[in-house]
């Protein structure tokens, strides 16, 4: 049976530059001179190595399609479609390539609100950065995460809590890493992700249309910023946990046990491919430190408003 050989075109390297979102600097190398602007935001300078490869090839010849979002994985590559835009992430080289239509890769909203937080939660691990299910807020000085279970209403009582003062950072994956001084919490330039039936909670949504998101929810997916007028930050120091749970009794807070705390996250932790199971002590390292933390189980029902409120009082009378 006759071989068949494939050769990949490859378009010259006309830009080089790095990014750093949540601290993980991603040297990027492609053939389009305007993605520096459309990730402008990002740009730092080129005095350390990256971390992180990202190869981005522009194909002018590519028409946008309408297709669903694609993704599939194989031991140590994921392979994901945007349209005609595809990318392989090759978890063992902390490496991705790309090739995009020129729309694709002048949006800036692809890269900020999908591409980023998929490649860094795909190899935050091989870099010593680690995904974390749970909102993160700023309050006087005070990073506090909110865990819990898919559908506890991190998103909304995130969104609440910032309302009454305090700055997001993140109403769903926080990226948590390691540092000499301790724990560092990092978030993203992406959207606040609240599902269609928030709409009767906060005005600001009046008038807005839900759309399917990325995991094929109903949402509404916001500047949170702009749209919602929050203050928003992107680095703090966690000091302390509340893990929700919805109930039909009165807002109560539960003290929680370290032993506990160690348990949700080494069980909630996103599972490492086999090539990358070296890392597992750093990321061990990461839980043990966290489970350190004051943690508390807050029981709320009601409004996103009236859990915010009470889980104010509790922490204003402390």
């Amino acid at each position: 049976m006759p071989t068949m050989t494939v050769v990949l075109r490859e378009r010259p390297i006309l830009k080089t530059f790095d990014i750093t979102p949540a601290g993980v600097r991603i040297r990027i190398r492609t053939n389009c001179e305007s993605i520096s602007k459309t990730l402008a935001s990002e740009l730092v300078s080129l005095s350390n190595p990256a971390h992180i490869d990202l190869y981005i090839s522009v194909m002018n010849e590519l028409e946008e399609s309408t297709s669903v979002p694609y993704f599939r994985g194989l031991h140590h590559l994921v392979y994901m479609s945007f349209g005609a835009s595809s990318f392989v992430i090759d978890v063992l080289r902390k490496a991705v390539h790309a090739t995009v239509t020129k729309d694709f890769a002048a949006s800036a909203g692809h890269w900020r609100e999908r591409i980023i937080p998929i490649i860094l939660g795909v190899l935050g691990p091989s870099v010593g950065l680690m995904p974390l299910h749970a909102a993160c807020l700023l309050w006087r000085d005070r990073g506090i995460l909110l865990a819990g279970a898919s559908g506890a209403g991190k998103s909304t009582l995130a969104v609440a809590l910032a309302k009454h003062g305090m700055s997001i950072l993140s109403d769903d994956w926080t990226y948590i890493r390691k540092t000499d001084y301790g724990l560092a919490c990092h978030g993203l330039n992406a959207p606040v992700k609240l599902l269609a039936d928030a709409s009767i909670h906060f005005c600001e949504l009046e008038g807005l249309e839900p759309k399917i998101s990325l995991n094929g929810e109903l949402a509404y997916e916001l500047d949170p910023a702009t749209t919602l007028q929050l203050h928003t930050t992107r680095e703090c120091s966690p000091k302390e946990i509340v893990f929700l749970e919805r109930t039909n009794g009165p807002a109560r807070l539960i003290p929680l046990s370290k032993w506990t705390v160690h348990r949700f996250f080494l069980e909630n932790a996103e599972r490492l491919p086999s090539q990358l199971e070296h890392l597992e002590e750093t990321r061990l390292a990461v839980i043990a430190q966290l489970s350190q933390l004051p943690a508390s189980t807050f029981h709320y029902s009601g409004t996103p408003q009236s859990g915010a409120e009470a889980l104010l009082r509790w922490m204003e009378g402390r």
